[in-house]
This record gives structure tokens, sequence and C-alpha cells, in this order.
């Protein structure tokens, strides 16, 4: 057992949770990631518990409050203590049978054997309420020198679970770590199992992925994503694009450039909207985003204030507007929204119903005719105040 010098702040409910389970008599830890993310310096997402208790018996410890049996055959309860606490008993996993999940797992009493049996040496570690940290597979170590390393054989770790060489490469973009020599070997050699895994679980890694330090990642193991991803042509200008993207539907618009967009989105299971956001971020042509007020107006008009921003950094990092031009696009489209300009003909200050009384106009021709006046109105030959745009029809 190893005591880590970085203090480690633990929420007031997993302290609870930590301190009734060992009050009762049994091993309680922080176990993963947020061991990991504590000692990185890293706000945890969550925080997760291993214990020596049985189901039953966490739920009889926990019996004043309300309980969840999630995976009571796996191990886990969930406990609502302030908001939701996964207690895990310790376990063995049996065989794996489709490279994703063990065939049936064993309860132990020993914290060892369950950490024995995670993915990287950095998220097997336990963390005590006392702050002692628990790390038989040298994590701390490969913390300090940014590794990720299999816990024992890399290739049996991958052949157990697939998943976990997207998680091995998503770990090394999101914590900018390397892979470890062996466990980088494993990666290669066994990529193919990837295709045994369910699209949804490669997506939220890929996800995940694309939001840390993914250039080097993407281009290094591009063996690897052509497993997941056949249809995307990788190479450093384009993992450096996708890198410097602020948001993920400008990430996914660059990494499947060149490629049936929609398709390759939607059969990475991507939300209909975010595939929509890919898809109109890569879809402005050049004239219309020119560094001009009437471009921009009919820009934001057209895609809204997300979708033109958007667009303006696709555009950007793909070497269709220089950084003066995104810069000045950029202040145009702040300052059309600061001012509330008309940008749509429902902004305009006479609707169709005040065309149709004062000018006669009906069906077809009142739409013509608005759309002909927010181009006078963008364009800036009109004002947009009814007497102004009246004065404009009146001289034509």
């Amino acid at each position: 057992m190893t005591r880590s010098d970085r203090s480690v702040a633990v929420p007031a409910n997993v302290r609870e949770a930590l301190d009734r389970l060992t009050e009762s008599g049994y091993e309680a830890y922080a176990v993963g990631g947020c061991v990991r993310d504590s000692l990185l310096g890293r706000e945890p997402s969550d925080w997760d518990i291993c214990t020596s208790a049985l189901p039953e018996q966490t739920e009889a410890v926990f019996r004043d409050f309300r309980t969840v049996p999630t995976g009571v055959r796996h191990g886990t309860v969930t406990v609502i203590l302030g908001e939701p606490l996964e207690i895990t008993t310790f376990r063995v996993d049996g065989r794996y049978l489709d490279c994703r999940r063990p065939e049936q797992v064993t309860f132990t009493d020993r914290l060892v054997e369950d950490l024995a049996r995670r993915d990287f040496t950095v998220n097997a570690m336990a963390l005590s309420r006392d702050g002692t940290v628990f790390d038989a597979f040298g994590g701390l170590d490969d913390l300090q020198n940014r590794l990720i390393r299999c816990v024992g054989d890399a290739e049996t770790r991958f052949s157990e679970d697939a998943l976990r060489i997207m998680r091995a490469v998503r770990f090394a973009a999101t914590l900018d770590f390397t892979v470890e020599e062996a466990t980088e070997r494993a990666v290669h050699k066994l990529k193919g199992n990837l295709e045994k895994i369910a699209v949804e679980r490669v997506q939220a890694e890929l996800t995940r992925l694309l939001g840390g330090r993914c250039a080097a990642v993407l281009t290094g193991y591009a063996d690897v994503f052509r497993v997941v991803l056949p249809e995307a042509a990788l190479d450093e200008t384009k993992a450096g694009q996708i890198e410097a993207a602020s948001c993920l539907p400008v990430k996914l618009a660059l990494l499947t450039r060149g490629c049936d967009r929609e398709a390759v989105l939607r059969r990475l299971r991507y939300p209909k909207a975010v595939v929509a956001q890919a898809i109109r971020a890569a879809q402005p042509p050049a004239e219309a985003l020119r560094p001009t007020l009437p471009a921009m107006r009919r820009l934001l008009g057209a895609y809204g204030a997300a979708d033109a921003a958007n667009a303006l950094e696709y555009a950007h990092l793909t070497g269709a507007l220089t950084a003066e031009e995104f810069a000045q696009a950029q202040t145009l489209l702040r300052q059309i929204a600061e001012r509330g300009d008309c940008v749509a003909a429902e902004q305009l200050a006479v609707s169709g119903s005040d065309l149709t009384e004062r000018l006669g106009l009906t069906g077809r021709a009142v739409g013509e005719a608005l759309e002909r006046l927010l181009d006078a109105v963008i364009d800036g030959e009109a004002e947009n105040t009814p007497d102004a745009i009246w004065d404009y029809l009146s001289k034509r």
C-alpha cells in the first residue's frame, strides 16, 4: 500500500459511504478513474466505490437510503446518497466469450484480485477513507511517467475486452499520455477485434478522444481508426485541424471531409442533431462566408448563431478563410447579434398582412415581396422601420 503525496479531496457523500461500510466491518475504497483524476489534480466526473461487502450486505448497510440493484449479478448496487453512487463487490471476472463481457463473475474478499481484472494501471488504484492509495500494479509510477499500460499482459487484456483498445488511445489523447510499448504493440495487433464491439460503444470512446490532444493519436494509430472509420483518410494536416476545432460538430465535419458525411455519422450512431450540425458546418459556399456585413447577416439568418459560427470555424481550419478574415467575420457576427440586426423575414418591420392590406398583394407575391425587402434591409438599402420600408417601396 502506498500513500500519495497529493492531497485528495473526497466528496462528503463518498466519505459517508466509505465510513458506513468500514464501520460495518467491510473494506471499502474509492476506485478507478476518480482516483486517477484526483491524483492528477482533475475534477472526477463521478466516484465509484468497491467493497468486500456482498450486494445484499451493501443494501443492508444503506437500508436507510434508497438503493437500486443496478447490476447485482455483477455485484453493483447504486445507493442514492445525495446523488447516485455505484458500490460494487470485489470480484474476479470469468472467461470472456465475446471480446466484451465476462461469462460470469466471482465475488472475492481481496481488493488486489479486484484491481487485477482492470484495464490499465492508472485505473487500477484504490483510495481508502484515510487517504491511503492502494497501488499494486505501478499506477502511481505510470501517472508520474504519463504512461498508459495494461494491468498484466496487454494481449490478454485486449482479447478479453476489445473496447479497451479504444480506451487506451482515448486515454492517451484525453490525458496527453503515451501508450507503453507492449501495450501499443497489442493495440496494433488486436485492432481487428474492434469489429466485434457495438458501434455505440466505439462512438462514445471516439467522441471523448476527439475532445483531447487527439492529433498525434489519430495519426499514430491510423490503422486502428481505419477499422472503425474506414472511409476517413487521416493525415497530419487533417488531424491537426480536428484537434484545433472547438466543438464536436466541427471536429466531425473535419473527420469526415471527403466522405459521405451523413452516411458515416449515422453508421456511427451519432444523434440526428449532431449529424445535422456537422453537415451544416461544411455546407455554406465560400462566397457566403466573406467577412462583409451583408454576407454575415445572410449567414446568420440562414444558419442561426451556432451553425454560422461552426461554418466559419470549419472554413478557417480548412483554409477557406485566413486568420484575419475569420476574426473579421466573428466580429461581424457578434456585432449583428448585439445590435439585433434584421436577418430574417419575420424580423421585418412590416408583415405579409401589411403588404396585403396596403398594396393588395396576395399568395406567392407576398412571399416574394418579403424576400426582396429582406434583401434590401440586409444590404443596407433600407432601414428596418415601417416608414423607411414604405418609402423604399414607393420608389419602386
